[in-house]
């Protein structure tokens, strides 16, 4: 009964088709690029207004290595003197947490859905954590951490006591809020990303040419900005593209993470290998996301936390 279910339901994991669209819904593939130019480009701008530079907090790390020693240090090492783990990536880790657990909620329900069992529950809470979390909890936690790499180098013995206690309370807290999510995702390391990786080696390498690609374009883009042109000059040219590299892969490849756990939800319910990428594809129908968009509130939440 559970075959013939399946097979009127469509190809894959069946609880992809009898669990409402408004909770697995999952973009078209240039709805992804916009994400993660928009990742990037909330970064930036956040940084600009704190900080008064265009970049982000790993390139920042990554460059003051680079410059900290030098006795003529550009006007970009002055800037970034006052960097610290602030209310922006309080609430950066925050809403992952929040998504998780409206997910957590969410969940208790799969066991209930037509053709459900626990594999496959499995399966489905492990689809919305790729689709919908990782990303902002790998981005977030990379940011605090590399914001915490330079609190120590940068002028933290210089701030008032106040300071000093604020600091301490929201590093101590950021990580935390990434560590419930994180140990939900370890299991599917092992059971869905490793496998699928290593069956789709090749679009791993098509993913690193993508992201160098990227990163010729977004460092002409410094280049061509006065403020960044110095900084360009100052440090190897090979540093510079590698900080740019670095910040867009954190920021991506959760996102090529979930497309290879998509791939799973097809691989491991009987389907070929060029199948499982093809029923993966047709699942990112711009038409039937716009629509779920405009018939469910509840995926706009979605679609809210999945992108700050």
């Amino acid at each position: 009964m559970n075959e013939t279910h399946t097979q009127i339901l469509g190809p894959g994991n069946s609880l992809l088709y009898t669990i409402p669209k408004g909770e697995i819904i999952i973009p078209p593939y240039w709805a992804l690029c916009i994400q993660i130019l928009s990742l990037q480009l909330l970064q930036r701008i956040w940084n600009r207004c704190r900080y008064k530079t265009w970049f982000t907090s790993v390139e920042v790390a990554m460059l003051y290595r680079k410059v900290h020693a030098e006795d003529h240090k550009p006007t970009f090492v002055a800037n970034v003197a006052g960097i610290d783990i602030d209310i922006f990536d309080l609430f950066q880790s925050l809403w992952p947490l929040a998504h998780f657990i409206w997910y957590c909620i969410l969940q208790a329900q799969c066991m209930t859905y037509l053709t459900a069992s626990a594999w496959k529950c499995y399966n489905i809470f492990g689809y919305k954590i790729h689709n919908y979390i990782a990303a902002n909890v790998v981005i977030g936690l990379s940011n605090a951490q590399m914001k915490h790499s330079l609190i120590r180098n940068l002028d933290y013995e210089k701030k008032t006591n106040t300071q000093k206690h604020y600091i301490a309370i929201i590093h101590k807290s950021v990580p935390y809020f990434y560590l419930v999510p994180i140990l939900a995702w370890i299991p599917y390391g092992f059971t869905h990303i490793l496998p699928m990786f290593i069956l789709y080696i090749w679009m791993f390498i098509l993913y690193i040419i993508g992201i160098l690609i990227s990163s010729v374009f977004f460092s002409v883009m410094f280049i061509k900005c006065p403020q960044s042109s110095k900084l360009v000059e100052f440090v190897k040219s090979k540093d510079f593209y590698a900080s740019v590299c670095c910040s867009i892969g954190i920021t991506s490849v959760p996102l090529f993470f979930a497309v290879l756990y998509n791939y799973s939800q097809y691989f491991y319910f009987g389907e070929h290998y060029i199948k499982s990428m093809t029923f993966e594809y047709q699942s990112r129908d711009t038409i039937v996301y716009l629509q779920t968009y405009k018939n469910s509130t509840q995926q706009i939440g979605h679609l809210i936390l999945a992108i700050f």
